[in-house]
């Protein structure tokens, strides 16, 4: 029941419902518009994802644990930290000592893909949701969950090392908003995917994503069926492996 309480608790603080009554800011006027937030940096949510989203992110794992798929889990395109410091919470009210990797390209600035050329909104966006590592560090340390078992990443996808202690990624959820990103995060990720490991695809509302996705799954001849999760902005869809 406490494990529960935390749980619920731990969803309603990273996406800002406890303070703004919205668990998504960012589609509040109040909060973002014309693609700038409205609110100082120390306000903004540490997660874009709606309380949807999040359940949908639990159940996965609990689903991932229960099925006994052995691995850890990465997130690449971390923003400010939410979704992974739910991630390693779950995993430690749990017991399960498993690693919480975060990729993100877009630490300290990122540039645009030259890959697929989109009029969607989000290549004008100049900030690209973009966040500081040590800020980021410092989120995980105000939740008390910054341990042993979080490693960073941060670089182009494409030259990034994994950690020596990580051999199986059971869940990897990728939200990095452009084509060339996706193709280079699902290329690092594939190889280490544990039979029945789950992929969650933010950014599916986003022709470029999907359609790296689609082309990945074609290129390498995978029979993964997407299923879709929510619609419009916040779309998400996801696989297994």
């Amino acid at each position: 029941m406490k494990a529960n309480l935390y749980i619920e608790l731990l969803k309603s603080a990273i996406n800002s419902y406890l303070y703004f009554g919205t668990d998504s800011a960012i589609s509040n006027a109040k909060f973002f518009n014309n693609s700038k937030w409205l609110i100082p940096n120390a306000l903004k949510p540490h997660t874009l994802c709606n309380r949807s989203q999040l359940d949908f992110l639990e159940r996965m794992m609990i689903h991932l644990i229960e099925s006994k798929v052995a691995g850890d889990f990465v997130e690449a395109g971390f923003w400010r930290g939410g979704n992974s410091i739910f991630m390693r919470g779950f995993l430690k009210v749990r017991g399960e000592n498993r690693q919480v990797i975060l990729i993100d390209p877009f630490i300290g600035g990122g540039t645009l893909s030259t890959c697929y050329v989109s009029n969607e909104q989000f290549d004008t966006w100049t900030n690209r949701l973009v966040s500081e590592l040590e800020e980021v560090k410092t989120h995980f340390n105000r939740y008390g969950l910054l341990d042993d078992f979080i490693s960073f990443c941060h670089g182009k996808i494409s030259e990034i090392e994994f950690p020596n202690s990580l051999s199986k990624i059971a869940l990897a959820r990728l939200d990095v908003g452009s084509y060339e990103s996706y193709s280079h995060a699902l290329n690092k990720i594939h190889p280490l995917m544990a039979k029945g490991g789950c992929v969650i695809l933010g950014d599916w509302h986003l022709e470029s994503c999907r359609a790296a996705v689609y082309d990945f799954i074609r290129n390498n001849q995978l029979n993964a069926l997407i299923s879709e999760l929510f619609k419009g902005d916040l779309a998400d869809a996801h696989f297994f492996i």
